[in-house]
């Protein structure tokens, strides 16, 4: 067979799955959008409308290429409406020793301080055009304040911060000034709607009183989300490691309890053969591991990262209720598609890159070791080291780009420190909130604990070899997008053209060295 014909086989296989081709188009009209500072709209307009007609007419030819335009064109759109919708007003002028009356949206406790949302703001003159949502610091450490809670005070608050890429955020989230808070006094307590950072709040206060300070503040981080609770001293350690992905909750602790609950629950069912005889318990543990999954999602306070992670687990368990299977690359395509939906700008936000990469790099990983003859030694041996290895390169140029350092240690640090946590601690935390309602969880979480203390002092060891920490000069956004366009095409598609992903990833080094070279 020529090799034209070969091409023209590879090329009819890879149109057959249009998916991963619609969700990147659709991704990069939305970074098109910001490349753009919001210019083009006819141009995008006039080759959306184009490209849809030449598609719709000529579909065996252009249909894929129509389908992808079109999806830039949304992404474009949607990025765009999005920010049409989120318009508000933003503080032009600080303002100082202002009263207010406002209730708590959001509050994220430190260890020194509180960091509240405020909304439904009533500010002292009603006629000047004041943002309804601020974010502000409370250092009054014994004012605890619960999400509903209305409150009296006063406030200095500025506008928003310049720095680019926080400012974003700030106005996506519709807050239109920080500052300080100061003489809180509650005016109504929250409603039960706060219930959930009501549970945070009484976890984090019973494992601070139960365990030694840097045990408990890692171990509030692995249950209920809350990472800033972790001091920056901890976190350094934990980053210097290679490891600091496993204080904040992402879809390695949703997987984690998800397959947790699962075989624990399908195991209890064991004991009581009415369920056996009559139920199908493998779904029986599918929708109670769901529904725990999803709890605990709230309990994190629905993070971006565990939503992604959950939305790919209800994947999973709806093809088991189902009796079908469930591609997980599929499913992972489906999930960014879905997040980007709702919240387009969260294509930019660090967490979601890091974690959409790690778990594309892990299911293309485990797809192709399944595929092999290996014996089962072989293939586990292969794979605990590929995946760790494979996920950490992958990873790099995004660390590299959002905080301009690599960690040389972190395929080892991976290596010994994950299966301590997935293996021993985080089963430990998990049975130790289930028997906490109970009154009996003390003995897990101690053990927990010993096992957090092992780890840290692992981890003090490894941040003191020679090169822990190598800083990086700053790496251009085209050079990132030509390297995760290249490993994106080297993850999902299926014939010998995914070698063409290894150009794009050279391609963005490259580019990458000689925008550095040469500024």
């Amino acid at each position: 067979m020529s090799l034209f014909h070969k091409l023209k086989g590879w090329l009819n296989e890879e149109r057959l799955e249009r998916l991963p081709w619609v969700v990147m188009a659709y991704i990069g009209g939305l970074l098109a959008y910001f490349a753009l500072h919001g210019q083009g709209l006819y141009f995008v307009i006039a080759l959306g409308l184009g490209t849809g007609l030449l598609g719709f007419w000529f579909k065996k030819y252009f249909g894929l290429i129509g389908l992808s335009v079109v999806s830039f064109c949304v992404g474009w759109g949607n990025m765009a409406f999005q920010t049409f919708l989120n318009a508000h007003p933003i503080l032009e002028h600080p303002v100082y020793q202002m009263p207010i009356e406002a209730t708590v949206w959001d509050n994220q406790i430190l260890t020194d301080r509180q960091i509240l949302t405020l909304g439904e703001i009533r500010w002292q003159n009603p006629d000047l055009k004041m943002p309804q949502k601020i974010r502000v610091h409370l250092k009054q450490a014994d004012v605890f304040l619960n999400t509903g809670d209305r409150i009296k005070a006063n406030v200095h608050v500025y506008p928003p911060t310049q720095m680019a890429g926080y400012e974003r955020q700030l106005w996506f989230d519709k807050i239109g000034a920080t500052g300080v808070i100061q003489g809180v006094t509650v005016k109504h307590a929250g409603s039960s709607f706060a219930v959930g950072n009501f549970l945070r709040q009484k976890i984090n206060r019973y494992l601070f009183r139960l365990l030694p300070r840097e045990q408990a503040e890692i171990a509030a981080a692995l249950m209920t989300g809350s990472r800033k609770l972790v001091s920056r001293e901890v976190y350094q350690l934990y980053r210097r490691a290679g490891i600091a992905h496993v204080l904040s909750v992402s879809g390695f602790h949703m997987a984690l309890l998800a397959a947790f609950l699962f075989f624990m629950i399908r195991s209890l069912c064991v004991l009581f053969p009415r369920v056996v005889f009559y139920k199908n318990t493998k779904k029986v543990a599918a929708v109670l591991a769901l529904i725990g999954t999803f709890l605990y999602l709230g309990l994190s306070g629905f993070q971006i990262p565990a939503v992604r992670a959950f939305i790919m687990i209800a994947f999973v368990f709806a093809g088991i209720l189902m009796d079908r299977s469930v591609l997980s690359m599929r499913s992972l395509w489906l999930a960014c598609l879905g997040i980007l939906l709702v919240a387009p700008h969260k294509v930019l936000s660090v967490s979601f890159q890091l974690s959409f990469v790690a778990v594309m790099v892990l299911v293309a990983f485990c797809t192709w070791l399944q595929e092999k003859t290996w014996s089962r030694f072989w293939k586990f041996c292969v794979g605990f080291i590929g995946v760790n290895g494979f996920v950490y390169l992958a990873l790099s140029p995004f660390v590299a780009y959002h905080f301009h350092q690599v960690i040389p240690y972190g395929i080892l640090g991976n290596m010994v420190f994950n299966g301590v946590f997935s293996l021993f601690i985080m089963p430990l935390l998990f049975v130790g909130a289930l028997f906490m309602l109970f009154g009996v969880g003390r003995p897990f979480f101690v053990l927990a604990g010993y096992g957090i203390k092992l780890v840290h002092q692992g981890i003090e060891g490894m941040a003191d070899w020679p090169y822990a920490e190598i800083v990086v000069p700053e790496i251009s956004s085209s050079a990132l997008s030509l390297f995760a366009f290249g490993l994106m095409i080297l993850c999902f598609m299926k014939t010998p053209l995914k070698r063409i992903g290894f150009l794009f990833i050279l391609l963005g080094i490259g580019w990458a060295f000689l925008l550095d070279l040469f500024g």
